[in-house]
């Protein structure tokens, strides 16, 4: 677990004496900056899971913990304060802010607390940035069985050899090569698992695919036969067993004796080759890559290997897909069924960068309201943070779809800062509901 800490006094000591009693398997880095310029160089590009920042850098502790929030919409982001002063902890929330520590008052087992639901927040907020609808409903695809795996054709049709996948392409609305980049990053996220299945060989002249083939040395045609040969015992002669056959018996054509019996006159040490073109018989063809388009036959080493693979989703992420992404569609026919047409999250017209947190745009063409709606496995005050910057940024009234409980201290947290919590099985009783009265109808 990476941490940075910006505080102009190191680490504080009720930190540190907490950090020693705490045992996390994967063990704590702490990084500490003593200067805001020095902490924005340190954060730019760096993996980190938690920021603490400390009260005692000045009265810049607003301004940083919105700027930090700013640049990372997802980053769990911690105010390290000289006290509980309602005021300061309101204002450090609303400028975004995830949690709070007193240092003074610091509990080992709430700091422990922070660590861990910051680690699993950066791990789910990565796997989850920037899943538009569109890439959920892939991963939806996959998980309810519609597809069995994504499939990759080779196609030629644009004077070159592509890999492709058609059916990822017309889900995703996407180029082929953005196609295939976004099925990589679904790997890297562990989302999909890709298998193996074949190379292709490219002709360095052309670019299309290439075939293994073997040809005649002396006039490189692929026009060969592939024949038996036998070697006479006694002369010596080998050839093929074309030239010993003669009406029904075997023939020495160097020495004319009959040969009758098989490891006593006569032995099959193999088998040649001839060319139907030149004429000329060999023991081994050369081998290459044809190219059928410009004719040519390359050197395996001349040619540009590609490597198809076939994608299918990670087993162990189903839960996490079921859980998370399936119930999309339900959430949306929610919004449509009262009044709002859900938008490419994409489209947000203030600040299209910040929509990528956003799991449902919509927007009510009656009333003029736009909605943020954000899905919440866990609805702590992380997500109550990231809701509200969210919905500042896109001009959007935030809306947290809850998939699990919370306590009345968020909801009235929620209230303050006007954000809508809607749990998970008010939807599904209204859908109920809605699918009820059309069936009487």
């Amino acid at each position: 677990m990476n941490i940075l800490c910006l505080s102009p006094d190191g680490i504080p000591d009720s930190i540190n004496k907490c950090l020693d009693k705490i045992d996390i398997s994967e063990g704590i880095d702490i990084t500490v900056k003593d200067s805001v310029s020095s902490f924005f160089d340190e954060i730019d590009g760096q993996t980190y899971g938690l920021v603490l920042i400390d009260q005692s850098i000045g009265d810049d502790l607003f301004g940083i913990i919105e700027e930090v929030r700013n640049s990372f919409p997802s980053l769990f982001i911690v105010a390290l304060l000289d006290s509980s002063d309602e005021k300061t902890i309101s204002q450090c929330y609303k400028k975004g802010a995830t949690d709070y520590l007193i240092k003074g008052g610091l509990e080992t087992i709430r700091l422990k607390e922070i660590i861990l639901s910051s680690a699993q927040g950066y791990e789910d907020g990565a796997r989850a940035h920037s899943l538009d609808i569109s890439s959920i409903r892939l991963l939806e695809e996959l998980a309810k069985g519609k597809l069995e795996g994504i499939e990759p054709t080779i196609d030629h049709s644009e004077g070159a050899t592509e890999i492709r996948y058609p059916e990822a392409e017309e889900i995703l609305d996407l180029e082929p090569e953005a196609v295939k980049e976004k099925l990589e990053n679904f790997v890297e996220r562990h989302l999909l698992k890709k298998k193996f299945l074949m190379p292709v060989f490219l002709c360095p002249d052309c670019e299309l695919e290439t075939r293994f083939t073997p040809y005649c040395p002396y006039c490189q045609s692929m026009h060969l036969e592939k024949r038996g040969a036998i070697e006479h015992l006694s002369c010596g002669y080998i050839g093929l067993e074309s030239e010993f056959d003669k009406v029904n018996q075997l023939v020495c054509p160097e020495c004319n004796d009959q040969l009758e019996a098989l490891g006593v006159d006569y032995s099959k040490p193999g088998s040649h080759f001839i060319c139907k073109d030149c004429g000329e018989t060999f023991d081994k063809p050369e081998e290459g890559m044809f190219c059928q388009e410009c004719g040519k036959i390359h050197d395996l080493s001349e040619t540009r290997k590609k490597e198809i693979y076939k994608y299918q989703l990670n087993e162990d992420m189903q839960q996490w897909i079921r859980e998370k992404l399936l119930p999309l569609q339900q959430f949306e026919k929610y919004f449509e069924n009262k009044g709002y047409k859900v938008r490419d999250k994409y489209t947000a017209d203030k600040n299209p960068a910040a929509a990528k947190g956003i799991d449902i745009l919509a927007r009510n063409e009656e009333t003029g309201e736009t909605i943020a709606v954000l899905i919440s496995e866990n609805t702590d005050v992380n997500e109550i943070s990231k809701a509200y910057i969210i919905g500042e940024k896109v001009d959007a009234k935030p809306i947290l779809i809850s998939l699990s409980n919370y306590n009345g201290e968020i909801e009235n947290l929620a209230g303050n800062l006007g954000i809508e919590i809607i749990s998970k099985p008010e939807i599904r009783n209204e859908l109920d509901i809605s699918t009820s009265n059309n069936g009487e109808e």
